[in-house]
């Protein structure tokens, strides 16, 4: 995954000074931010999918469609569904399953599908904004706002799996029923192994199924009983259980077409088939099905649709107080928005230094110091450090657009390639009776015939060799073949039934005499053991015959038995087959209820938040941000931010001098030089010095222009130099920057007015008059002092 970067400049000031950061104000902010988000062009793929990330959820989703149409490709598979939702059930959910495919390569295509996601769902999964500024945690003080990130797959599962979930049918809750329904299969499936089993071993002992008193019978008459009442699956309550519930169909596309009950890796854990139940395909070594996750743990990670992948923490006040936020960012190298930033506050101010995009595995510590500094504007004497604060100055934002503007600067989302996990579930080792049996099977085949081979001996004549004599015989002749005699019965009969057999002449056979299994014919000598062979030539003839006649009396019976036990084998295999399908659902947990997702609250990248103490002032403040991190074993510190802020104070009166010029002409009067009342032209410029009285204090660290109104407006009285008493100056002052203003106001003077008789001055007395508009461009005193000593 790409790293996921995000710096987070929550610039929303509109004056000069710091803005007051209220929770309230902060969090109604939220969602104008998040609307601004989404409106602002950016990358492709910044909120939403690219066009490469597209096609790879595409091709994950075709994959696992593939994999479905691959898997329902079988022909039992196609059975066992067709049996439990009605013929051609298969080839709909084939065919809807391709055209769901055609509509992820046609977006026009939409056509209404049945038992996989809507065409409509997948394309909204396809063009879902991926991130979301949403409100975190709130502590005294500080608030919290995460970048979180969704995985659109994982978003998709879940409205899917909620719109599936009213198709549920059936059992709610892992309860006796429906653990009973399991096990009438399990128990009846485990029934028939051991009477197949017993099948097995009975297989070419029961050569009689007549003899009631012969326990083998016994045994085989109660695997006939058994088979008799031994139900196929879908006389089941499961099989009930299963073509009603239409939820399990709709999830055969994500389950790459094997059955699940549920489908998902996950359950809550009250709904987990228990453990301790059986499944008849699974060796006993290893009992547990494969179920859900028993851990809810586990569930919570399906349920995880998103991640906060930043949590940017803001100093707030509930307070009037106000804070100057100084950020950085500490995954692109510790750059900071030089505009938005401070280099100058107020001893008033409450300041927090603010690391942005900080990684887990990286700490960040701050030390401080103190400088000193003068608490002045521009000065002559210093125009050139003044000109170069001004133009370094930063400026607050001046408004929401531009802090919009800032966080969007450098915001930087990463290409999200979430995968969700693929759910693998198989079950044990199939037992097909006709591989457990193929023994018993081909015995049976070599059993067939017997009956042409028992009438061709029932019809043949033997030729024995007799002598003239009555004397007993030592051989016998079967056409030209002489069959030698030693005299004992047992070795005897076999030698002759063997022979008769498997001579060239019984052409009957068609070679399936010589098949004859050896125990048959031990078999029937045993139960032969009473009847004897008479050696005597005129009595072997007759006696060969009849031997032969109780021979194939004895094959008959076989054949019969061998027809029950075969027919008995057929049967039980067909209805144990009948039941694989079943034993294979071995996700046998219910579906979790209804989910709600979650948003997974392990950060990628978090906020650093510092506080420094503001010293008094005049004071330069200095921090050093030091960035701590571990290579290999060994831990790295290194500085990575030294930040200078100068701490003014607030000035609410300040002096100031410079040269002021009367718009008008005026004239002054004085007593002339023969005592009688003259007028003089007033002089419009003038050298005055005063004071500015600023009612909402003066900060002179903040050299910008024109600056906050508020702030630099000022009334101003004054006076002139020289002549201070006769000239008076009151106005209003505006600082353009701190220390250079311009004034403009009324211009009084004293007028001194006279009282004449007789050519001569009786009394006088003074006052002041209105001279006209004055304007003046007024500088720091020590500023205008050294600038008229230039002259």
């Amino acid at each position: 995954m790409r790293r996921i970067l995000l710096a987070f400049y929550l610039f929303i000031c509109t004056t000069a000074n710091a803005q007051k950061f209220t929770k309230d104000y902060l969090i109604s902010e939220m969602g104008s931010l998040q609307r601004s988000v989404r409106s602002v062009s950016m990358q492709s793929d910044t909120i939403y999918l690219s066009d490469k990330q597209k096609q790879e959820l595409m091709c994950r989703l075709n994959s696992k469609l593939n994999t479905t149409l691959i898997n329902l490709d079988d022909p039992k598979r196609i059975a066992f569904y067709d049996k439990l939702w009605g013929s051609g059930f298969t080839a709909q959910l084939e065919a809807n399953i391709k055209n769901l495919q055609k509509s992820l390569n046609d977006p026009t295509y939409r056509p209404s599908l049945n038992n996989v996601p809507d065409p409509a769902m997948v394309s909204a999964m396809l063009t879902m904004q991926l991130d979301a500024v949403t409100k975190g945690k709130s502590r005294p003080g500080e608030q919290q706002i995460n970048l979180e990130i969704r995985d659109p797959y994982k978003v998709f599962l879940l409205k899917y799996y909620e719109q599936s979930k009213n198709h549920w049918v059936g059992d709610h809750d892992m309860n006796i029923e429906y653990i009973r329904k399991w096990r009438v299969l399990e128990n009846n499936y485990k029934n028939a192994v051991k009477n197949y089993e017993i099948l097995k071993e009975l297989a070419g002992k029961v050569m009689d199924c007549d003899e009631s008193d012969n326990p083998l019978v016994k045994q085989l008459n109660a695997v006939i009983k058994f088979e008799s009442g031994f139900e196929e699956a879908d006389k089941l309550a499961i099989h009930t259980f299963l073509t009603k519930n239409n939820f399990l169909k709709d999830w055969l596309w994500y389950t790459g077409g094997k059955l699940a009950v549920n489908p998902l890796i996950v359950t809550n854990t009250w709904l987990l088939y228990p453990n301790s139940e059986p499944n008849s395909l699974i060796t006993p070594a290893d009992t547990t099905l494969f179920s859900s996750v028993t851990m809810d743990a586990e569930l919570k990670k399906f349920l995880v649709t998103s991640r906060v992948v930043n949590k940017v923490t803001f100093p707030v006040t509930e307070k009037d107080g106000e804070f100057r936020l100084y950020q950085y960012d500490g995954a692109n190298g510790y750059k900071t928005d030089v505009k938005a930033n401070k280099k100058a506050i107020s001893d008033e101010q409450a300041i927090a230094v603010l690391v942005h995009n900080v990684p887990k595995s990286t700490s960040i510590s701050i030390s401080l110091e103190e400088g000193d500094l003068k608490d002045r504007g521009f000065v002559a004497g210093e125009l050139d450090d003044a000109l170069n604060i001004f133009s370094g100055a930063i400026t607050d934002v001046g408004g929401k657009s531009d802090a919009i503007s800032a966080i969007l600067g450098l915001f930087n989302p990463a290409q999200l390639t979430a995968r969700a996990p693929i759910v693998k579930v198989s079950g044990g080792k199939k037992m097909q009776a006709s591989e457990a049996y193929a023994t018993f099977s081909q015995s049976g085949k070599m059993m067939q015939g017997y009956d042409t081979i028992q009438n061709s001996l029932a019809r043949r004549i033997l030729e024995i060799q007799r002598d003239e004599n009555t004397e007993e015989v030592d051989a016998v002749e079967i056409e030209t073949y002489k069959i030698p005699l030693i005299k004992d019965q047992n070795v005897d009969k076999r030698t002759l039934i063997i022979a008769s057999l498997t001579l060239p002449y019984n052409t009957n056979c068609k070679g399936q005499c010589k098949s004859i299994p050896p125990v048959l014919i031990d078999s029937f000598i045993a139960r032969d053991e009473c009847v004897r062979l008479k050696y005597e030539k005129e009595l072997i003839n007759e006696g060969a015959n009849k031997l032969f006649e109780r021979f194939n009396c004895f094959m008959d019976k076989v054949e019969r038995c061998n027809k029950v036990m075969l027919a008995l084998t057929g049967n039980l295999e067909e209805k144990m087959n009948s039941y694989l399908p079943y034993l294979e659902i071995t996700n046998r947990s219910i579906p979790p209820q209804l989910l709600t997702s979650e948003t997974d609250d392990n950060e990628l990248y978090r906020t650093i938040v510092y506080y420094p103490d503001v010293p008094a002032a005049p004071k330069k403040l200095i921090y050093t941000l030091k960035e701590e991190r571990k290579e290999g074993e060994e831990e790295v510190k290194t500085d990575v931010v030294k930040q200078s802020i100068k701490v003014g104070g607030i000035h609410y009166i300040d002096v100031s001098a410079g040269v002021a010029f009367t718009t008008s002409a005026y004239t002054v009067g004085k007593r002339g030089a023969n005592d009688l009342p003259e007028r003089d032209p007033g002089e419009q410029f003038k050298v005055i010095a005063g004071l500015n009285f600023y009612p909402f204090g003066l900060f002179k660290q903040d050299n910008r222009i024109p600056g906050t109104f508020k702030n630099r407006i000022s009334a101003f009285v004054g006076i002139s130099i020289p002549k201070s008493l006769d000239n008076y100056y009151t106005g209003v002052s505006y600082d353009w920057v701190p220390g250079i203003r311009t004034i403009a106001g009324a211009h009084f003077f004293k007028e001194t007015r006279f009282k004449v008789f007789n050519n001569q001055i009786t009394d006088q007395a003074s006052g002041l008059k209105t001279a006209g508009l004055f304007l003046s461009v007024n500088i720091e005193p020590s500023t205008f002092v050294k600038a008229l000593g230039l002259f």
